[in-house]
């Protein structure tokens, strides 16, 4: 079980590093959502993309 937990882990933190420059710079700190699921949970995109979070005006993920 731990062994899964910090693959996990792991797979977020290399995640959050390919998606930095997606961040929405514009969107103002009051307008950015805190989620309880990963919006990328379950999604699957074309081949060759990457699923990237969206946290600017909700929960939502974008394929890049």
């Amino acid at each position: 079980m731990w062994k899964f937990m910090i693959t996990a882990a792991f797979l977020l933190v290399l995640q959050a590093d390919i998606c930095v420059s997606l961040e929405c710079s514009d969107c103002a700190d009051s307008m950015k959502h805190r989620c309880f699921v990963n919006p990328c949970l379950g999604v699957e995109c074309p081949s060759g993309q990457r699923c990237c979070t969206d946290y600017c005006w909700g929960c939502n993920h974008r394929c890049v």
